[in-house]
């Protein structure tokens, strides 16, 4: 199971191009989102020049995705990483904290561009969906 992070839904919303390469490339069946990934992209909704018409593009974009709803046993994975020593002087944000101990509940591997800020969790599986810029 593939659980989405916030940034490939916003850049999905925005019709990126590598978003759609990326979603196109993979089942609909091993999608999934988790509930702390709805709380982010609706609070975003708040802020857009058209709240309604965000608001619509997000349930369209939400109907399509298997929702995982976060419980007990994600919980108790975000709060163990939330109590770890500061690996490498690099601590997560709440959002991040949260998504990364559901999908160690779940079995899932991350998918994000923020490799930076879930590198340091231990046995949690994460896949970029961006490539790498040249340089």
């Amino acid at each position: 199971m593939l659980l989405l992070d916030v940034d490939l839904l916003i850049s999905h919303l925005r019709t990126k191009p590598d978003t759609e390469k990326w979603l196109i490339a993979h089942t609909p069946a091993a999608l999934a989102i988790s509930t702390v990934t709805i709380f982010e992209i609706e609070s975003g909704v708040h802020f857009a020049c058209d709240p309604e018409q965000e608001r619509r593009n997000v349930a369209r974009v939400l109907s399509a995705i298997s929702v995982h709803p976060f419980d007990a046993d994600g919980d108790r994975h975000a709060t163990a990483e939330r109590a770890a020593p500061s690996r490498c002087g690099s601590s997560m944000g709440p959002h991040d904290t949260l998504l990364a101990g559901h999908a160690l509940a779940l079995g899932a591997r991350v998918v994000t561009d923020n490799q930076r800020e879930f590198k340091h969790v231990r046995g949690l599986r994460v896949e970029a969906w961006r490539e790498p810029t040249k340089r």
